[in-house]
């Protein structure tokens, strides 16, 4: 015999040591990786919709500012966007009052009023 049999089970077991070494770091990679996750996903939403609020109140807030001065010019309170020259960005509905600007939307394409978390309304007057 070219090897002992010692020297076989020793190689065998390193084999196995090595084998449930490597499936240990397979499950703390993993469960870190789904920690990380189940903190960033939250955050990463909460980030985007504060993002898409702000855009809408922003919106408003031109819009506003625009009525404003229309009414200041004409003496006139603006019935549509097209009176203050005013164009609602892809994704949101815009509308104007006698005193207030209203903007809903979510920025997404296919934007139904109905279904809106999100309505920003600016005092113009």
């Amino acid at each position: 015999m070219l090897f002992k049999k010692s020297h076989i089970e020793k190689a065998e077991g390193k084999t196995s040591e090595k084998r449930n070494f490597s499936i240990i770091v397979v499950l703390v990679f993993t469960i870190c990786t789904a920690v990380i996750a189940s903190v960033a996903i939250p955050a990463y939403i909460s980030y985007e919709r504060n993002s898409k609020e702000k855009i809408a109140l922003n919106f408003a807030a031109m819009i506003a500012q625009s009525a404003s001065a229309y009414y200041a010019q004409s003496e006139i309170s603006p019935t549509c966007l097209y009176d203050v020259n005013v164009l609602a960005p892809s994704g949101y509905v815009a509308s104007i009052g006698a005193e207030v600007a209203v903007v809903q939307g979510d920025g997404s394409p296919g934007y139904v009023s109905d279904t809106d978390f999100n309505t920003q309304t600016v005092a113009w007057r």
